[in-house]
């Protein structure tokens, strides 16, 4: 059975996937090994719905893959990095599109659109 997460983000997919590459970048590499982060797309037909049920407003998601199912201890640090980074108000995470994994607090987010660092 695939582990996965679903990430439905406020932010239109160029500023989403600049999120992304940061947390790419910042990751070390056998966290990097053992999970995947798809880049940042457009919403399918119902993924507006899908997020919309959880109480979101998205417009664009991404995807967590869950590569190797020994490290699964590395999926909540991971979590709380991808919401600190985007804000808790701008992203959702979901695993298996059902069931929501909040942050453990709020976050502001990094402002990374203008200068590209935090």
């Amino acid at each position: 059975m695939a582990i996965d997460y679903t990430g439905y983000a406020s932010l239109f997919v160029d500023s989403a996937q600049v999120r992304l590459s940061h947390i790419q970048k910042t990751l070390k590499p056998d966290v990097s090994d053992a999970l995947l982060i798809a880049p940042a797309k457009d919403l399918g037909p119902f993924d507006k719905e899908i997020a919309h049920g959880f109480g979101f407003v998205a417009a664009s998601k991404f995807s967590l893959f869950v590569q190797n199912k020994d490290r699964l201890d590395l999926v909540p640090p991971v979590l709380e990095f991808i919401y600190q980074v985007f804000g808790t108000e701008k992203v959702l995470m979901l695993w298996g599109n059902d069931m929501a994994k909040p942050a453990t607090r709020p976050y502001p987010g990094y402002d990374l659109d203008a200068k590209g660092t935090q």
